[in-house]
């Protein structure tokens, strides 16, 4: 038997500077929810094994001002843990927010990327 401590399944995302927008998402069984942030819609699809334990979010500073305290009452309405992964300097630099990015991942987690939100050619680079 292992001591080693098992991997989380982590979902993570990326969130603009707009603020939440209440959205309905549908899941391929043609379930329909709705949530203000696509990763919390995407969580909510998901199920079983699919569902990741924690959602994280790459917020750059303004995106963390205008969006992390809705985060995270939508997470305890959801009952999901959350984590910021915060981001500095220029988020337009490739090598910056892929340095940042796989900074923050752990080793050996299991990762379920979600694409909608956040800069656009960070899209790309995932």
């Amino acid at each position: 038997m292992s001591n080693l401590k098992q991997m989380p399944h982590i979902l993570l995302s990326s969130v603009g500077i707009s603020g939440p927008k209440q959205t309905e998402y549908a899941g391929l069984n043609s379930a329909l929810v709705e949530a203000r942030f696509s990763a919390f819609g995407l969580w909510q699809l998901l199920a079983g094994a699919a569902r990741p334990d924690e959602v994280w979010f790459l917020l750059t500073p303004k995106a963390k001002q205008n969006c992390w305290e809705a985060i995270q009452d939508d997470a305890r309405q959801l009952g999901v843990r959350v984590r910021p992964v915060d981001l500095s300097g220029d988020m337009d630099d490739s090598h910056d927010f892929l340095q940042q990015t796989a900074q923050a991942i752990p080793r050996g987690c299991r990762l379920t990327l979600n694409l909608t939100e956040g800069l656009r050619h960070h899209a790309f680079l995932f």
